[in-house]
């Protein structure tokens, strides 16, 4: 078995074997089975030291400040739609939209499209923050008594 590898960083880009392929793209180094099924299955993740030409374990390379921040961007995104879910499905929400378009049903209708609001004006700085923990329930605005109520109650 022959592994194909980037040869600037080392990275495995793809597997051939001489029996298989006509083409085999260089440069590769012999790898041994064991090596390309651990490969494969991700329990054992190889590159090339592109100095030697030897195979040794994979270190993913850093990530950008940019990348970082579009993760974060991403998990609290996800987080502030999770737990505004964990309130009222989508349904239940537009149950409350409809009632308080139909019959401004209140208290309740008011402190959901606040609460809403807060938690969707909360989940960009919380990302920008880089200390923060994003899952923590201190970090995110609490669902008043008569929202959580009113979308219970529909």
């Amino acid at each position: 078995m022959l592994a194909h590898y980037n040869p600037d960083t080392g990275e495995i880009r793809g597997f051939f074997h001489p029996s298989v392929h006509a083409e085999i793209p260089e440069p590769s180094i012999e790898i041994s089975d064991t090596d390309w099924h651990a490969h494969c299955d991700r329990t054992a993740l190889k590159s090339v030291d592109v100095e030697t030409g030897e195979l040794v374990p994979y270190v993913a390379p850093a990530k950008t400040e940019a990348e970082i921040l579009a993760a974060r961007e991403a998990a609290a995104r996800a987080e502030c739609r999770r737990r505004i879910y964990a309130e009222a499905d989508a349904e239940t929400q537009l149950n409350i939209a409809t009632a308080a378009a139909v019959d401004g049903v209140g208290t309740g209708a008011e402190a959901w499209a606040e609460w809403v609001a807060q938690m969707r004006a909360t989940w960009a700085p919380l990302a920008a923050d880089l200390e923060a923990d994003i899952a923590a329930d201190a970090s995110w605005p609490e669902c008043p008594a008569a929202a959580r109520d009113l979308a219970q109650g529909l």
